[in-house]
């Protein structure tokens, strides 16, 4: 798994304690959950929150290469549409959800939960 900032590989990861196919934990954008390992009951604590913005973030489960990525960020190219599963335009968000503009779905909620909270981010 390659991690990329503005079009460049900033972390790769080769190993992660549990295998994809197994799982089941929520995915987070902005912050990392509190505790490691699988989830108590009710689930993680959001916690270690990014200070700064994200937008457009885009997960594929098929290898991308360096140009092609480097690519979109720099509006050079057509996201690949093979293996996307999952597009957050965060330009268009507001509200509660932050839409997945793939088709496939992913919408997510902007806190822990889809009431308003005091662990929201704050759209910009």
């Amino acid at each position: 798994m390659n991690l990329f900032v503005d079009g460049q590989v900033r972390s790769t990861i080769t190993n992660t304690l549990v295998p994809a196919t197994a799982n089941t934990q929520d995915l987070t954008m902005g912050c990392a959950l509190a505790n490691t390992g699988f989830p108590p009951p009710g689930g993680h604590v959001p916690g270690y929150f990014v200070d700064g913005r994200i937008d457009d973030v885009a997960i594929w489960n098929v290898p991308l290469t360096p140009a092609q990525v480097n690519g979109l960020f720099l509006g050079n190219g057509t996201p690949p549409l093979t293996g996307l599963v999952g597009l957050w335009l965060f330009g268009d968000a507001g509200g509660q959800i932050g839409k997945d503009s793939s088709g496939n779905f992913n919408h997510g909620t902007r806190g822990a939960c889809p009431a308003p909270g005091t662990d929201d981010a704050t759209w910009v």
